[in-house]
């Protein structure tokens, strides 16, 4: 699937507190949006930092980012993954974020912080995106090298997938904690 040049959208999921680094997906947001006024943020996921994700989208009028709560159910949570183009992952920390694993498989383009075990596994322009901790104008590069490089997009969505493909849950694990 190709990624919308006129509607992106993008996504989250997982918990809303500060070293989740949704503050920076929202900045990174708010640029995209100024060169793509229809482009769409879905957030899904709760915690304390709810209120003031809100008041930096408000304070910024920032446009089309849609909260849908916490949600549980799995099935779900895939029609919403298969139904955005990037999975953007802010962390500051993570040992092995399964997000990230479950964004691929269902065929997202991934643009995340380079924690935890995804360095070891997944490889900045080939399968993943990587850009710095709290660095919200590399994330918006990130995301805009993969709208303004279809081709490139692709093959690093299609690579992505073929590697979580081939991991159970329990290869996947024996991988990532190899190296720590």
């Amino acid at each position: 699937k190709k990624i919308s040049s006129i509607r992106p959208k993008l996504l989250y999921i997982g918990y809303l507190r500060r070293a989740k680094g949704v503050d920076i997906v929202i900045k990174s947001f708010a640029l995209l949006q100024k060169k793509f006024p229809e482009a769409e943020l879905t957030i899904v996921g709760d915690g304390e930092t709810k209120q003031e994700l809100h008041e930096i989208i408000k304070q910024n009028s920032i446009k089309n980012v849609h909260f849908l709560g916490h949600i549980n159910d799995r099935s779900i949570l895939n029609d919403i993954m298969r139904n955005h183009d990037i999975f953007c992952f802010a962390s500051l920390s993570e040992g092995s974020p399964r997000v990230v694993i479950e964004a691929m498989a269902n065929g997202l383009n991934v643009v995340s912080t380079p924690v935890g075990s995804l360095p070891h596994v997944f490889f900045d322009g080939k399968d993943i995106a990587y850009f710095d901790l709290q660095n919200h104008q590399m994330l918006y590069d990130k995301v805009s090298f993969l709208m303004n490089d279809s081709n490139n997009a692709s093959l690093m969505r299609e690579s992505a997938y073929q590697k979580v493909k081939k991991y159970t849950l329990e290869d996947f694990y024996k991988e990532i904690f190899k190296n720590e």
